[in-house]
């Protein structure tokens, strides 16, 4: 599958407990497409500006209690869902979320990706990507706002990305956000 390097987001479904390879957005089975505008793994039509003006898009997914079928919304709109059916081990709720990057380099590719914009992490807002209003729903149905310590940052290939925890205070809540990306390079 060729993935653009310009995606607005991707989603990736792994099954059989995260042992496996997975799927990426719509070449995995199931999901049902209800809007016809916007789709997982479409290509960006706006973009941040380095040190500039910066384009956000909001995106969740929540489990309906009523169908048990997992929803993927862009920026408020309903985008599809993946049936019920289709799960058994988060059939209930997920096991854990993931929230970052990640980067596809083929092996005939000589050109390693960037991941974000290209810059690392240290180099902060408007330069390096970010992600911010990071949130999940527990099984009760409460909005979490998750701690730097529940965090476990992974970072692949070191010497080419990076990631970073941060804190900030919103509404006197502490939420975590984090800047990630890196130039790409050749391990």
């Amino acid at each position: 599958m060729n993935r653009s390097r310009n995606s607005l987001y991707t989603i990736r479904i792994r099954s059989n407990n995260y042992q496996g390879k997975g799927c990426y957005d719509l070449e995995c089975p199931g999901f049902v497409q209800i809007n016809k505008d916007t789709y997982p793994g479409e290509s960006l039509e706006n973009f941040s500006v380095y040190d500039g003006q910066q384009t956000e898009i909001h995106v969740s997914i929540q489990k309906d209690k009523q169908s048990g079928n997992w929803w993927l919304t862009v920026d408020g709109s309903a985008v599809g869902y993946w049936p019920s059916s289709i799960f058994t081990s988060i059939s209930n709720a997920a096991d854990f979320v993931e929230w970052g990057g990640e980067t596809f380099h083929a092996k005939f590719d000589n050109d390693p990706p960037q991941m974000g914009s290209g810059h690392l992490s240290s180099d902060g807002y408007k330069r390096s990507s970010y992600i911010r209003d990071i949130k999940y729903t527990n099984v009760s149905g409460t909005e979490i706002n998750p701690t730097r310590q529940s965090f476990e940052p992974i970072v692949t290939s070191p010497k080419c990305y990076d990631i970073n925890l941060h804190n900030r205070i919103v509404d006197h809540q502490t939420q975590v956000y984090l800047f990630y990306g890196g130039p790409g390079c050749t391990i």
